[in-house]
């Protein structure tokens, strides 16, 4: 009987040292296969954009259809997306609106480079300011030495003071 007891007590602390390091190698498991499973998808789309090669027809008015990559498809349509036609505010416009101020990509640098205009007209402005506050509070400066100087040579009563020093 005790070793019936202690056999079954073996068995199920095996047992249970089982299911816990099943459970973890499993939990392991999953996450590396999850890494991987990523990964080959990332690179056989990566190498499906650059070998699968799909209809592409140029233009509207012709009927030739040539075959190109998806990455060469993307290039394309991100090449038309930034010379689509806009107005002020960057909104997409027809090409024969006449509303059309240029291109997305004239849009987004002029508006950058108005940006960056602003900025450093605000710099300029403020340097300018500083500059102005600076010299006329040194001018004060040097016109209140000079009153206030002047007052007291003025107030000063030199006899007084010669008189005092010849007695």
């Amino acid at each position: 009987l005790d070793s019936e007891l202690r056999n079954e007590i073996k068995a199920h602390i095996v047992n249970n040292i089982k299911a816990t390091v099943m459970d973890e190698i499993q939990d392991t498991a999953i996450e590396i296969a999850k890494s991987r499973v990523g990964l080959w998808v990332n690179q056989l789309l990566a190498q499906m954009m650059k070998d699968h090669k799909i209809p592409y027809k140029e233009s509207n008015y012709g009927s030739e259809v040539k075959m190109i990559t998806i990455e060469e498809m993307i290039g394309k349509q991100f090449e038309a997306a930034l010379n689509q036609p806009v107005n002020k505010n960057g909104e997409p416009v027809g090409w024969d609106s006449y509303r059309k101020d240029g291109t997305r990509l004239d849009w987004l640098t002029g508006k950058l480079a108005r940006k960056y205009a602003d900025e450093q007209v605000q710099e300029f402005v403020k340097n300018i300011k500083r500059d102005i506050e600076y010299y006329t509070s040194e001018k004060v400066k040097e016109e209140m030495m000079k009153q206030l100087t002047s007052q007291l040579v003025s107030n000063i009563d030199f006899n007084k003071v010669f008189k005092e020093d010849d007695e």
